[in-house]
This record gives structure tokens, sequence and C-alpha cells, in this order.
């Protein structure tokens, strides 16, 4: 009887170990999706872009290794307004970079940090960041797109359609305008506009 469970455990870990020691079986196309995003890719993160009621918002830029503007995917994490982080979706900004986009990657001032309007505010100062910016980071202003999931889906909608009568940009009003051409969300689909 010890025997048979010995040789049974003894399957048991050749199965388990094999499973790990084998490599991922990837399609070639995303494999060299994966192989073009880290060798044509430059990744800065934490970036400032705006400070707010003592909150030093950052984003994280990855952005194309060339010098010809890129189509600009800003990219909001979800999160219920109340979590989340930037770092938590990096996964999901890899299908805009393996079409050739820099992608904006936003954190945003919480709930828990502080209460509404503060998020939109934030996002806000983010689209004012990349017209600030634009030429610094070779970003295309005709090709911005604002894309998230869940709450970041409800903040790329008031990021494209808030107008500045709102008064919601006055921590980061800048004399540039940047036009989103597109919203992108889980929850709200994918919309263009005029």
């Amino acid at each position: 009887m010890p025997c048979r469970h010995a040789f049974v455990a003894l399957l048991l870990v050749n199965f388990c170990t094999a499973a790990f020691v084998q490599p991922p079986q990837v399609p070639s196309n995303e494999l060299s999706a994966a192989v073009h995003i880290a060798d044509s890719y430059i990744a800065q993160p934490n970036i400032a872009y705006v400070t707010a009621q003592n909150y030093r918002a950052k984003l994280d830029i990855y952005r194309p290794a060339k010098d010809t503007a890129s189509p600009v995917v800003i990219y909001i994490h979800g999160g219920g307004w109340v979590n989340g982080t930037k770092e938590d979706v990096v996964m999901e900004t890899l299908p805009f970079m393996a079409m050739g986009f820099a992608v904006i990657n936003v954190e945003y001032r919480l709930a828990r940090i502080s209460p509404a309007p503060a998020a939109v505010e934030d996002c806000l100062c983010v689209l004012h960041w990349v017209g600030r910016h634009a030429k610094e980071y070779s970003l295309d202003l005709d090709k911005v797109i604002v894309a998230g999931s869940s709450a970041g889906g409800h903040l790329a909608l008031t990021t494209a359609v808030i107008p500045t009568s709102a008064g919601l940009e006055a921590e980061c009003r800048t004399m540039m305008t940047t036009r989103v051409v597109q919203i992108c969300g889980r929850i709200i689909g994918q919309r263009s506009l005029p």
C-alpha cells in the first residue's frame, strides 16, 4: 500500500513539475508583439502631472522609440473610484502598444483620498499634460484616445466630454487644447466623437 501511494505521489510531482517546466505555448503573433514592444518602446514611470490638495498625481508613459509622432491612448484604471492603481492595469495597455500607440497610464486621486470630482479633475489635467508635452514625447495631438475599464471607463467619458466651462480644470488649465478623438471603455463601449 505505501508503494502505491509513493508511486501516485511521484506521478503527481512529475505531472505538476512538467506543467511548470514546459514553456508556455504562445502563438507566434503574440510572441512577436511582445518582442516588438520590449525592443521598440521606452517606459518612463511616475511622471508627476499635477499636485492638488497636497497629492502629487503621477502617470507612466510608454512610447515608441522613434522621432515621428505617435497616436496616444490615455488609459485610466478602474476600481470603483476607491481602489486600484495604474500598475494594476499595465497588461491591459499592451494591445495598444502592439498597435503602435503611445500609452499614458494614469493614476488619480481616489475617493478615500479626495472626494468627487477630484478624479475627474485629475484626468482632465492628464489631457492638458499631453497637450503641453506632445513635442517632448512625440505624441500626435490629432489622434488622442481616452480609454479605461469600470470607473476608468466613466473617467474616460468625462475626460472627453466635460466642457471647459464646467470649471473643473483650474489646477491644470493651459492655453493648449487637446481634443479627444475616441472614447473606449469596457462599460461604455466605443464611440467616435465628431
